[in-house]
């Protein structure tokens, strides 16, 4: 926590996301804990990847990603420029778009989706509000159907 402080105060632009796995207990009780744990190392490699291929076009950014609990995960975007809440939509819907393709577990081919929420600034609004915002988008993108995200900007 500590970390992500130090970069709210000093970093140029930054924004906070959050996701998690649509229907993740009804993916449990039908192929069962194992395959659960397979939907979210894919979760983590896919967004991994993506965040990798984002920092090399552009240098200077960086980011932290961190499974809170369940199927629950937070990244945190530092650095992002001028344009923090440009930033935060395209790896927001990216994540989105790419956790849609279709996850080969075993015999099974798995179709999931992830919702998020995602907060940007320029500012300094503190940690809590950007969680509390971010999980407040959250919900509103499961409200709305899930497989998308809300990103606004503070």
């Amino acid at each position: 926590m500590a970390r992500w402080c130090r970069y709210e105060r000093v970093s140029n632009g930054h924004a906070l996301l959050a996701f998690d796995v649509d229907n993740f207990e009804d993916l449990n009780a039908t192929y069962g804990r194992e395959l659960g744990d397979a939907v979210l190392d894919v979760f983590i490699q896919r967004t991994t990847a993506l965040l990798e291929r984002w920092h090399t076009t552009r240098p200077g950014t960086s980011s932290t990603l961190v499974r809170i609990g369940g199927d629950e995960f937070i990244i945190k975007l530092h650095d992002l420029g001028s344009e923090p809440l440009v930033e935060a939509r395209s790896i927001a819907e990216a994540i989105v778009e790419k956790f849609a393709e279709p996850i080969a577990a075993g015999q099974a081919t798995i179709r999931t989706s992830v919702s998020g929420g995602a907060v940007a600034t320029s500012g300094d609004p503190g940690l809590q509000v950007l969680l509390d915002e971010a999980d407040r988008l959250l919900h509103e993108a499961k409200k709305a159907g899930r497989n998308c995200a809300r990103v606004v900007a503070v």
